[in-house]
C-alpha cells in the first residue's frame, strides 16, 4: 500500500521495493527518506502492517471529518457540482429518512466504522478535502 504525499488517494497496487533511492519522499512523515543500506533486508510485513495501521488511522480520520462537516452546521452549503448546493441537514435528513432515522440517529451510525458511507458521506469529503471523488461503479450490460 503506498499513500500519497497529498494524503488523498491510495494505490492498493504499489508494494514496497527493494529500491535504493533516497530522492523519495517518505509517504507518512513529509521527511526524505534516508539512504537505505545495500546489505539491510527489507521486512516487508512489517512495513505492510505500518501501512495497514496508518490506512485504518487516516480512513477513521477521515469517516470522523465527513460526519463533522455534516453535522457540525447543519446550515452550511455545500456544493454538489457546477453551481449546486445542498445544505448538509437536507443531505442528512434525506438520507436517515431513507433508512427510518433521525438525522442525528443518522450522523451517530455513520462514526462507526462497521457501517458503510453513502453519498451524503462522499459529498461531505469533497467539501472537506476540496477535492472531487469520482466513484466508478462496473456493470455486466455486455449483452
Amino acid at each position: 500500500l503506498t499513500l500519497l504525499h497529498n494524503r488523498t488517494h491510495v494505490d492498493m497496487n504499489s508494494l514496497p521495493s527493494n529500491s535504493n533511492s533516497n530522492s523519495k519522499n517518505n509517504a507518512y512523515t513529509g521527511t526524505r527518506a534516508a539512504k537505505a543500506n545495500t546489505n539491510t533486508k527489507r521486512q516487508p510485513y512489517k512495513e505492510y502492517v505500518h501501512d495497514l495501521k496508518h490506512l485504518h488511522h487516516y480512513s477513521r480520520y477521515l469517516r470522523l471529518a465527513a460526519v463533522s462537516k455534516l453535522s457540525q452546521n447543519p446550515r452550511k452549503l455545500l456544493f454538489l457540482q457546477g453551481n449546486e448546493y445542498l445544505r448538509a441537514r437536507d443531505l442528512v435528513s434525506a438520507a436517515a429518512e431513507q433508512y427510518g432515522m433521525t438525522a442525528d440517529e443518522y450522523c451517530q451510525l455513520m462514526k462507526e466504522e462497521s457501517y458503510w458511507g453513502g453519498g451524503p458521506e462522499i459529498c461531505a469529503l469533497c467539501n472537506f478535502l476540496k477535492r472531487p471523488i469520482h466513484v466508478y461503479e462496473l456493470c455486466n450490460d455486455w449483452d
